[in-house]
């Protein structure tokens, strides 16, 4: 049985090796390939996903220092930046809150961008207008 299989794959390694080369180089994209909702869209994620390691990072530190000065400035509740060693962990339920809310400004900066740049594209069709 290891012989059939071992014959099976080394004449399927020969069928592949020996077939003709064919080109493989892409052509470059056309300027109107693609509508422009889609690169709208596409610039959207790329912003989205981008700007959420630095909304989680910043809406984590606020989550604690509310909650530091919430606690009455208790020591166990300083924020780890800040130089705080023994904190108390974050339960559950602010791990779900501080995750929406990152989820949610990266989601607002990517639209906030995209009406920044639609009216900036207006402004640019006036001062080209006659």
């Amino acid at each position: 049985m290891k012989r059939i299989a071992v014959c099976f794959l080394f004449l399927a390694f020969l069928f592949v090796f020996s077939l003709p080369a064919q080109e493989t180089t892409p052509e470059p994209y056309e300027e109107k390939e693609f509508p422009a909702w889609m690169w709208n869209l596409r610039r959207g994620e790329i912003i989205c996903i981008g700007s959420f390691p630095f909304t989680m990072f910043f809406t984590n530190i606020g989550f604690q220092i509310v909650r530091y000065f919430q606690s009455d400035l208790e020591s166990e509740f300083v924020p780890v930046p800040f130089g705080g060693v023994g904190t108390v962990s974050l339960e559950e339920g602010d791990k779900k809150r501080i995750l929406i809310t990152a989820v949610s400004l990266s989601a607002a900066i990517a639209v906030s961008d995209f009406i920044i740049g639609k009216i900036l594209d207006r402004d640019e069709r006036q001062t080209k207008a006659p």
